[in-house]
């Protein structure tokens, strides 16, 4: 079997992410055909075949490089997340057929999942944060897509309003954990010598904090108002 080193599997991802986001700009343009959503599917289909491809190689030992950390979760939860989002992009390829955003969905829908699959590539405090809050922004636009749909824009405020308190909720934890760990790399805060520093009212504290931004947009009691507000989307975007 090949071996290839994280660096070089990561800047290949990275690349791929990068010629997808192209393509769905590119996609925007009135004068491109719309069949072209075709072909802008196949190469959204390229960033999960490299995390997958890296899941399959020896490269998913645990590693750091610069600000992005790897290891099997990592890369298994960036497949998933960007084959959710092949999938859900391929069936509206017919099914949104005729809808007057037809191109934006498209494009929101492949920088929402890339950010996503980022996040759990991040080792470093800042981009979680930053990443986590670019998938919740790309979520509650494309939930109000439809802007002209009273409906849809009340969906799109109810569902900001609640993202916007999970990334409050997630940078106070960041911030926190730095404060006391003085550490903005995942790795290197959350082991066992920076821990000790943290009182119980502060580990108790900064758990909470996460656990909120976690249960708010997975809609569960008592923020799963959103979830239901959402249906009037143009797919099942949730």
């Amino acid at each position: 079997m090949f071996s290839f080193s994280f660096s070089s599997l990561l800047m290949l991802y990275f690349l791929m992410l990068f010629i997808s986001g192209l393509s769905g700009l590119l996609f925007l343009h009135p004068r491109v055909p719309l069949s072209f959503v075709r072909i802008h599917i196949g190469i959204v289909a390229l960033p999960p075949l490299v995390s997958l491809f890296a899941l399959a190689t020896n490269t998913t030992v645990n590693g750091i490089f610069g600000p992005w950390y790897q290891d099997s979760l990592a890369w298994l939860m960036a497949f998933f997340v960007l084959s959710i989002g092949l999938i859900i992009q391929r069936f509206s390829v017919r099914y949104l057929m005729g809808d007057s955003s037809y191109r934006k969905y498209f494009t929101l829908f492949t920088f929402t999942t890339g950010f996503a699959s980022i996040a759990w590539l991040s080792s470093d405090l800042r981009l979680i944060v930053m990443f986590w809050g670019a998938t919740l922004a790309g979520l509650t636009l494309l939930i109000g897509l439809n802007s002209g749909w009273k409906v849809a824009s009340e969906a799109a405020k109810v569902s900001g309003r609640l993202f916007t308190l999970s990334w409050f909720s997630l940078l106070s934890a960041m911030i926190w954990l730095f404060q006391v760990t003085g550490e903005w790399q995942l790795s290197l805060a959350l082991t066992n010598e920076r821990l000790a520093h943290l009182g119980v009212w502060e580990r108790t504290g900064i758990n909470l904090l996460i656990v909120l931004a976690v249960i708010i947009p997975a809609a569960q009691w008592p923020f799963q108002r959103w979830l239901i507000e959402s249906v009037v989307a143009p797919t099942p975007v949730s």
